[in-house]
């Protein structure tokens, strides 16, 4: 188990480049806890799919209070760059 650490509540989202705001992540608190691997979905409104893994230690990270980054799957001929932040 990861714990949430330093991370109170769900954190924050940043999608760069996001074609306007339609692609969209949410990580709950208790993906944080759970500390393993989760691949999500970015799709939200847009008409293509993204996907982006958090790894254990990207979890434990975020449980510490540091920022994490990661870049989506391919699609669409581009990636987005995915920063997540608690606190």
């Amino acid at each position: 188990m990861g714990g949430v650490g330093a991370c109170t509540q769900p954190p924050e989202v940043l999608i760069a480049n996001n074609h306007p705001a339609a692609h969209s992540l949410v990580v709950p608190l208790a993906d944080i806890e759970a500390g393993v691997d989760k691949t999500y979905d970015i799709q939200g409104a847009s008409a293509h799919p993204h996907t982006v893994t958090i790894t254990a230690a990207d979890f434990a990270a975020l449980a510490a209070g540091q920022p994490i980054q990661m870049e989506s799957s391919m699609d669409a001929g581009h990636t987005h760059l995915v920063s997540v932040v608690c606190g």
